[in-house]
């Protein structure tokens, strides 16, 4: 899944985010400065017959579904700004997901960036070697918790969070202190 950002320059629209989704035919609505939506869930009916599969519908994910989406801003970081939340209990089958498609197409028709986290750097630092190896192992970090939380290693994950969330204070705080032309 890509993250959303919101460039330093701009602000938190939720109104034109619910709009966007709206004419995107999503149904859309805020409450306070966040945006909850309905979003379809694709997956497979039969995942087995997807090694069998010998055409691209066979290929293609269907909808099964929907779920509830709130989108809302994240004052507490930089990179990752938009925060996205939704019921992850109807997704537990592997071969389900939301189509975050129209998500990204509201977002980015408001003028806010999505893709992966050394994409969004680039839109600040785009030659910065230090920044790029503090995802790099924000990154590396993140494998290895999820690591060790599938281990059922808890005081372990823990301790890599923290990590994490160290390395990730320090590439906001490098992100925030460059110098802005309006």
């Amino acid at each position: 899944m890509p993250y959303y950002h919101i460039p330093l320059h701009d602000s938190w629209r939720p109104n034109d985010v619910a709009e966007a989704l709206r004419e995107l035919g999503v149904q859309s609505h805020t409450n306070d400065d966040r945006v909850e939506a309905v979003v379809p869930i694709l997956g497979f009916v039969d995942p087995d017959k997807i090694i069998a599969a010998t055409t691209l519908e066979e290929l293609t994910p269907k909808k099964l579904g929907e779920t509830n989406v709130t989108l809302s801003f994240c004052h507490e970081t930089v990179i990752d700004n938009i925060s996205i939340d939704f019921d992850f209990d109807f997704l537990l089958p592997l071969e389900r997901h939301p189509d975050f498609s129209c998500l990204r197409k509201a977002l980015q028709k408001c003028g806010y960036i999505c893709g992966s986290r050394s994409e969004i750097l680039q839109y600040y630092v785009p030659d910065d070697s230090d920044a790029c190896n503090l995802i790099d192992e924000i990154e590396a970090l993140q494998l290895e918790k999820e690591n060790l939380v599938a281990n059922q290693d808890y005081a372990g994950a823990k301790a890599v969070f923290q990590k994490e969330r160290e390395l990730r204070t320090k590439l906001d705080n490098k992100i925030r202190n460059l110098p802005w032309e309006n």
